[in-house]
């Protein structure tokens, strides 16, 4: 029952704006009873549960009331490691171990006007505990959410095609790099030459058919690659290794 309420306690949720001042007044009232008649005897209000679930302050000091008035047991630390286990090593144990510091045993009961300066005596510990519960929900939030990210950057080749072809107006090669299409990429006559020339950027690491397109009705395979295939079609498609 208890580790479920102290599990909301530290569910991360912005506290809502409220005065929290008669939550205090009721977990010093508490503390104080409890600490003469034990915690059976005095069970936590369930409207304090309640609130304390969207409080991280008022969580932090109904703990460490907790703590000083000598009820919690080591069961208290199963609200961290049920649910987040990085948590039991994290600041606010450290915290609550300065709490702890005092006698492990049950002091003898005291008067409740000397436990009022309790808060005072922990305010940094409150204010501590108050800060790594935000801290660390607000780390896990950003570390739950996915990250974009950037796909690896490819890596080009760059592909220089030559034919020479003396009596050929225009000279295309189709490839299944541009879905084999007659109008994507033509190559260049150099200075009036029978030289006619390309340059490709491909993807490296892969294997590229290609075949050359002959003022739009002749199709031939690179007589410059030293690999070819039957392209189906009764003609052959040259083999490009990037």
């Amino acid at each position: 029952m208890w580790e479920n309420a102290y599990i909301l306690m530290y569910s991360g949720k912005e506290p809502k704006k409220m005065d929290c001042k008669k939550w205090s007044e009721k977990i010093d009232s508490w503390m104080a009873y409890t600490w003469e008649h034990g915690e059976k005897a005095s069970p936590i209000p369930q409207d304090v549960l309640e609130h304390v679930r969207t409080c991280n302050r008022c969580a932090a000091e109904l703990e460490a009331a907790r703590q000083l008035a000598g009820t919690a047991s080591h069961a208290a630390g199963l609200r961290y490691t049920k649910r987040y286990p990085d948590l039991t090593e994290s600041v606010a144990d450290r915290v609550m171990d300065q709490i702890l510091t005092q006698p492990s045993t049950k002091p003898t009961p005291a008067k409740p006007s000397l436990l009022r300066g309790w808060k005072r005596k922990y305010s940094f510990a409150l204010a501590a505990v108050a800060l790594a519960s935000t801290v660390f929900f607000s780390t896990e939030l950003l570390l739950d959410r996915t990250v974009p990210q950037s796909p690896p950057a490819l890596e080009y080749a760059t592909i220089r095609l030559q034919i020479e072809l003396p009596q050929a107006q225009q000279v295309v090669v189709v490839g299944d790099w541009n879905q084999w299409d007659p109008a994507a990429q033509r190559l260049a006559r150099v200075n009036g030459s029978d030289l006619w020339v390309i340059e490709l950027s491909l993807d490296q690491g892969k294997e590229y058919r290609y075949q050359f397109v002959i003022d739009g009705a002749t199709w031939i395979p690179d007589p410059l690659s030293p690999l070819q295939v039957d392209d189906g079609f009764g003609g052959k498609n040259s083999v490009l290794e990037t």
